[in-house]
């Protein structure tokens, strides 16, 4: 078996893992959690961080037992039916595809407010951009990572601390106990938050000490959630249980406090987070490919590696040019649940594994995000399942 070159160390996984966190959803969770729940949204964050540090330790306790670039995808094909595991790595693929695209234009709509042009073109740019950046090298991608990760977190500590001024306590009022009702709805929105810490283990054969995946896994998570914990709670603080935009509560919070700078800094915040976010999917996508391509002939083309920079320069090609097709031909509003779908579907399948190893805990988490599961959209939830259910008749085929 071929391994990638080990050039990661614990400060560049947290990076990649609180990259691709801190996405576009605080920008828009933050605001729909507060009008759904109003101050209770405080403990939707804390639950939804408590689910995700049990689905993290499951991911670490398999990582560290079947150490693979495919992360969830080689978990699952150790635990599962081959046929079944190879649709569902075909599943997350198109997953990682679907994000990348929905990032791709979501960065194109934020930047087009500065430059004024297509956002497809000016998301095209991204994807090929981090494209690049990922073939480039572990190493070399981990230094702009880590500068983007400072830069957008720091942006979203100073509006925080700087929005303290406008709290008002009686913001903080929370209406009885059964008011904790109110937090359970948003959970499901907020936890798919968390769905970066995925991507950290696809990077354990280019690490130095793969243990250090298990420490980032909680490290990315526990700074996550402080990140989104502080905003959360400035944010009922400052604008109230009902904020007048729910979708941008977090940018009426920088107006409000730092005016017409305060809504810049936002949206350069923003511009940043998908960026890093492209940057993870691309390279979480392509070492599940990567790793495909070692169990399966009909990939067999994309484990060629790098001989200088170690990087599966075929398979980052490739993610990057399907996601480009996806970004201009494929309806993306239509679809914009599916990927997160696809992921929850992962985790449960994960924490199902975990539970099937013998990891006692990963029953509660996988029973939650059932939960969630089952209560998704129905169109996309149909799409997905029947899009699983396909990809598995064919390889049960194939595999006969």
């Amino acid at each position: 078996m071929r391994l990638l070159k080990k050039r990661l160390k614990l400060g560049d996984l947290v990076g990649i893992g609180v990259g691709s966190m801190i996405g576009g959803g605080i920008f828009v969770a933050s605001g729909l959690a507060i009008s759904q729940a109003g101050p209770w949204a405080i403990f939707s964050f804390i639950l939804a961080t408590a689910i995700a540090l049990m689905t993290g330790c499951t991911y670490a306790k398999l990582c560290m037992k079947y150490p693979s670039a495919g992360g969830s995808y080689s978990f699952l094909r150790a635990k599962l039916p081959i046929p079944l595991s190879e649709a569902f790595g075909k599943l997350l693929l198109f997953g990682y595809l679907a994000a990348i695209s929905l990032y791709g234009a979501t960065f194109g709509v934020y930047l087009a407010q500065f430059i004024r042009l297509d956002h497809r073109l000016l998301g095209s740019f991204l994807i090929a951009l981090m494209g690049l950046l990922n073939a480039l090298g572990v190493k070399e991608n981990s230094k702009v990572v880590n500068g983007l990760v400072i830069l957008k977190v720091s942006i979203l500590i100073f509006v925080a601390l700087a929005s303290l001024t406008l709290l008002k306590p009686e913001n903080f009022y929370f209406d009885g106990y059964l008011g904790l009702l109110k937090a359970l709805p948003p959970i499901s929105f907020i936890f798919i938050g968390f769905q970066g810490f995925e991507i950290i283990v696809n990077a354990v054969e280019e690490t130095y000490d793969k243990r250090d995946i298990v420490k980032a896994i909680y490290l990315s998570i526990t700074s996550v959630a402080i990140v989104y914990l502080l905003i959360v709670t400035v944010t009922i603080g400052a604008l109230g249980s009902r904020p007048i935009h729910e979708e941008r509560a977090l940018f009426d919070l920088a107006v409000r406090s730092l005016g017409n700078l305060g809504g810049a800094l936002i949206t350069l915040s923003a511009i940043i987070s998908t960026a890093s976010a492209t940057n993870g999917a691309i390279f979480g996508s392509s070492r599940v490919l990567y790793s495909m391509s070692r169990n399966n002939s009909s990939y067999r083309g994309f484990i060629y590696l790098h001989p200088k920079r170690g990087t599966p320069v075929l398979a980052i090609t490739a993610i990057s040019a399907l996601s480009l097709i996806l970004l201009w031909l494929l309806p993306l509003r239509s679809v914009a649940s599916v990927p997160s779908l696809i992921f929850l579907i992962a985790f449960l399948l994960v924490n199902l594994a975990g539970y099937k190893e013998g990891y006692k805990y990963s029953l509660l988490p996988a029973l939650i995000i059932a939960y969630f599961i089952t209560f998704s959209e129905p169109t996309s939830l149909a799409i997905t399942l029947g899009v699983l259910t396909f990809l598995t008749f064919i390889e049960f085929l194939k595999y006969k």
